[in-house]
């Protein structure tokens, strides 16, 4: 197997997510991404080695924008995270939305009280 043929594999295992070398779903494709998944050194693709490290080169960038790698387990949790901020946030403001209610019906009920006082006559004393 030739060095192309070894990248091309390298890349096409990539691309399917069945890697050999890179931890499954934790990589983007990338010139280096194939290299270390073909078993050598970062940089060994380069532009200057032939066209057609320049054809694999296109077929790496090409893949790049197709391929989107599953979330990893610190992408999920991050996403969670900020799904709760968000929650939070709105139960807050729900919470404060609440409390100026029942501040602005206690205001009212004393409003209410203090007339209801003034209409009764002094007729019906207290007990105590």
């Amino acid at each position: 197997m030739s060095a192309l043929d070894n990248y091309y594999s390298a890349l096409e295992r990539l691309i399917n997510n069945k890697p050999n070398v890179l931890k499954n779903g934790e990589y983007k494709i990338t010139q280096n991404s194939v290299c270390l998944e073909a078993g050598v050194g970062i940089g060994a693709i380069k532009p200057s080695r032939g066209k057609h490290y320049q054809t694999l080169i296109n077929e790496i960038k090409k893949s790049a924008k197709k391929y989107s790698p599953p979330m990893s387990r610190i992408q999920k949790l991050e996403q969670q995270l900020k799904n709760k901020k968000e929650k939070l946030i709105m139960s807050e403001a729900l919470y404060h939305q609440v409390l100026n209610r029942e501040l602005m019906l206690i205001q009212r009920v004393k409003e209410l009280e203090s007339r209801l006082s003034e209409l009764i006559p002094e007729v019906v004393k207290p007990i105590r």
